[in-house]
């Protein structure tokens, strides 16, 4: 595998998990009692446990709760299960038998599930702001930013909260409790004759746990949730569930996504950490056999021709010695053949010498 092409891959692969991390951060980082980032509702729920307030954090379905004239059923934005059909006639139930509901959004768009427990409450979104800055320095400041909101009912300011790109509205008339610096309403009331009200609270950031302690958000929440009234917390729509589940231990899509790209990367940092290739190894040295040598130098030879210049060179060196009585031997002027045939004139010189013509 080409080196360029594995460090794309894990280029890649580190964008694919970034783009993950950073869709699976809003789910984490809820409006849950039980989570400690910047917009849960862990802090609020111990303060009002302290302050003497009765705080249970219901992880059912809605419609296996009980009416309970007087208290305080807590429904934060956007929700990560949605209402049913039965839990819908449930918050009916809850409200005509005297219960309070009490709606934190969360200042951004909601979702479907969000907008069918809206509509159910007589209540409605605007977009009220541009979006995000793209420059990550803007981005900051932009996520950070706070706006304080003023009572128009004696209650305590300012509240400081983080405003929201949407707004939440009431379909008609409403008591307005505080006001944003555009003169929207930030936290209204609403009391039809014959139901619970429905306390909007737009949005949660003003009870979350980076923004309790800003201003007058304590009080805030002293005055929402008195002491004598039970308030009950909706875990259940934020995820938690106090029902066993069979499939409780299987992964997650998101969970089983970031193991896939753990074990590429990982496959990736062991190809990068081999060699590529076959290992090379030193050849070695190739010994032959004598009769093989001497075959090659015989092969040599003849392709060179050397047994008819040895024969050419022998029947010059017999004339020369020779002398006149050359013509007398009957030997061939050119010497024409191989191997053979220079065995054959090296024979016949022989007699030659043994019977005495050639000294």
């Amino acid at each position: 595998m080409n080196r360029r092409l594995v460090f794309v891959l894990l280029l890649v692969l580190g964008v694919a998990a970034a783009v993950l991390f950073v869709g699976v951060e809003p789910q984490t980082n809820r409006a849950s009692a039980q989570v400690l980032r910047s917009r849960g509702l862990l802090a609020a729920a111990r303060y009002l446990e302290v302050t003497g307030v009765e705080v249970q954090l219901w992880e059912r379905p809605l419609d296996e709760l009980s009416v309970a004239p007087g208290a305080s059923l807590v429904i934060a934005l956007p929700m990560m299960v949605g209402l049913t059909g039965a839990e819908l006639t449930a918050l009916d139930r809850w409200r005509l038998g005297g219960g309070r509901v009490v709606v934190l959004t969360t200042g951004e768009e909601p979702k479907a599930s969000d907008r069918e427990l809206l509509n159910a409450l007589d209540l409605y979104t605007a977009e009220r702001g541009e979006g995000p800055p793209m420059w990550w320095f803007d981005w900051k400041d932009w996520a950070t930013r706070q706006e304080p909101i003023t009572s128009e009912a004696g209650w305590p300011s300012p509240v400081s909260i983080q405003p929201g790109r949407f707004a939440t509205l009431p379909v008609g008339e409403a008591e307005v409790i505080y006001r944003g610096v555009e003169n929207d309403p930030a936290v209204y009331r609403l009391a039809p004759p014959g139901w619970g009200e429905v306390v909007v609270v737009d949005n949660a950031t003003a009870l979350g746990n980076r923004w309790l302690g800003e201003a007058e958000n304590l009080a805030l929440l002293e005055r929402l949730f008195p002491a004598g009234s039970p308030v009950f917390i909706d875990e259940w729509r934020q995820g938690y569930s106090a029902i066993e589940v069979v499939d409780a231990d299987v992964l997650t899509p998101s969970q089983l996504l970031l193991t896939h790209l753990a074990l590429l990367y990982l496959a990736a940092i062991w190809t990068l950490s081999r060699p590529f290739g076959p290992p090379l190894r030193a050849a070695g040295v190739r010994r032959g056999s004598v009769s093989r040598d001497l075959l090659a130098l015989a092969s040599l030879h003849r392709y060179s021709k050397h047994a008819e210049a040895a024969g050419q060179r022998l029947l010059d060196l017999v004339r020369t010695r020779a002398g006149r009585r050359s013509q007398e031997l009957g030997l061939p002027e050119r010497f024409e053949g191989g191997e053979d045939e220079l065995v054959e004139l090296a024979q016949r010189i022989g007699r030659l010498q043994a019977e005495h013509k050639l000294s």
